[in-house]
């Protein structure tokens, strides 16, 4: 049986990723708004969005934005703000 976690509560930091394709910063504007909205801290990296073309940023850094997000340890949740074609890799 696995462990459960426990429910988020207000004060909670979420780290916020982007693991697949399209830039879009108003859906990360309006992920802002929602989760503080439930009294939690939301915080991603300032270079989430990068130069690629077709994903939010090079498969480097969105590997290493998903490493940080999983190893820190003030943050008790990880928020991936779109899946799609590339988030598998």
């Amino acid at each position: 049986m696995r462990p459960s976690l426990p429910p988020l509560k207000p004060g909670d930091r979420v780290d916020i990723i982007a693991p697949g394709s399209q830039k879009n910063p108003e859906r990360l504007e309006r992920v802002f708004t929602f989760l503080k909205s439930w009294g939690l801290k939301p915080r991603c990296p300032e270079d989430l969005f990068g130069p690629d073309f077709f994903y939010t940023n090079s498969l480097t850094k969105r590997m290493l934005c998903l490493k940080e997000a999983l190893e820190a340890t003030d943050s008790q949740a990880v928020w991936c703000l779109r899946g799609g074609y590339g988030s598998t890799r």
